[in-house]
């Protein structure tokens, strides 16, 4: 069975959201058409905006090959020292 990328883009972020501990805030402007094109794409797959970003970064970066570094915590950073 051979899977398509929106398909495991979709199951690596099911995954990623269960297994995450915690999430962080991000805040950035943009233009009014870029909203609506959000606000619509999101409601149009039933999913919500942040999922929506979420989901076309993730299938770009896969198609990409750009890999996720994730940050090391305060205490491994401690442990370096």
């Amino acid at each position: 069975m051979k899977l398509s990328v929106a398909c495991i883009v979709d199951l690596y972020t099911r995954v990623e959201a269960m297994a995450a501990k915690k999430t962080v805030a991000v805040s950035f402007r943009v233009s009014p058409t870029f909203k609506l094109l959000l606000e619509g794409a999101a409601a149009r797959a039933h999913r919500s905006q942040t999922n929506m970003l979420e989901t076309l970064l993730f299938e770009y970066c896969a198609q990409q090959g750009i890999a996720a570094n994730q940050p090391e915590s305060d205490e491994e950073s401690r442990e370096k020292k």
